[in-house]
């Protein structure tokens, strides 16, 4: 794909879903729970009330509203994602979602939203939370999609704390499963881009840390045998074990010259 292309499709892109008035569209909200040696997650909606859904509604609207003032003003702007790189606060990083990326295989079932199952706390499905995704439909056009990472640890009986409730003038413990949530969206994607607004959370979503490990110790075995470092196996370790430098591992692997090693 030509890069100057791509990214003016981006940035059209992005203005489009800047310009959305979110109150004008269908919302509603998935949790993306992965099973135990799944490779994919498994998507099922929330039944929510108006109240609930206008909360969310807000979020998108939020994070809409201060790209449209970054977009306007000039204060933006857009680069290719690279698992490596360090970012400026002007810069927002773009993945694109071809048809093999490993992030599009994960979120493809998304495209069947009125298929997709009604989420019933099912303890096997909770205990795989991993993140969850608010689908803002326009009346016309494409959705956007709003990915916020999640774990078990929000739902408040998974937490080490306990909730309390008024009730009648007594405050009394929380019974019934309570999950919580925020106003934050790690990245967000319309189309065939996605565009990332926390690198370190987005790259948890989607199982980065697994595929960074995978290309590290490919990369780690072809330096080992090209290039003679003392101490390898202490060095290996700790690139094994730190996203950033996997990332960086990744970026390196990348490079004309590593192949002429």
């Amino acid at each position: 794909m030509n890069p100057t292309r791509s990214k003016t499709d981006a940035k059209k892109n992005l203005e489009d879903i800047t310009k959305i008035n979110l109150d004008e569209c269908e919302v509603s909200v998935y949790l993306a729970s992965l099973g135990k040696n799944a490779d994919l997650p498994e998507f099922q909606k929330l039944q929510l009330t108006d109240d609930l859904t206008s909360e969310f509604r807000a979020i998108g609207t939020r994070y809409c509203g201060r790209l449209n003032e970054d977009f306007e003003s000039g204060d933006l702007v857009l680069q290719p994602y690279d698992p490596g790189a360090s970012l400026e606060s002007y810069e927002l990083e773009v993945y694109e979602l071809s048809p093999d990326s490993s992030v599009k295989l994960q979120i493809d079932s998304l495209s069947s939203i009125p298929s997709l199952p009604l989420f019933k706390a099912d303890p096997d499905f909770v205990k795989g939370l991993r993140f969850y995704v608010i689908v803002a439909q326009p009346k016309q056009g494409k959705p956007v999609y709003f990915f916020r990472s999640y774990t078990p640890k929000k739902e408040l009986g998974r937490s080490a704390l306990f909730g309390a409730i008024l009730q009648k003038g007594q405050y009394d413990t929380v019974k019934e499963p309570l999950f919580l949530f925020d106003y934050i969206v790690d990245c967000f994607s319309r189309d065939d881009q996605m565009y990332i607004l926390s690198k370190d959370k987005f790259q948890k979503i989607f199982q980065f840390f697994e595929k960074l490990l995978e290309s590290g110790t490919a990369t780690l075995k072809t330096i080992k045998s090209q290039i003679p470092i003392a101490n390898f196996p202490a060095f290996e370790t700790s690139c094994q074990s730190h996203v950033q430098k996997l990332a960086k591992l990744m970026s390196i692997s990348q490079k004309p010259y590593f192949k002429t090693l």
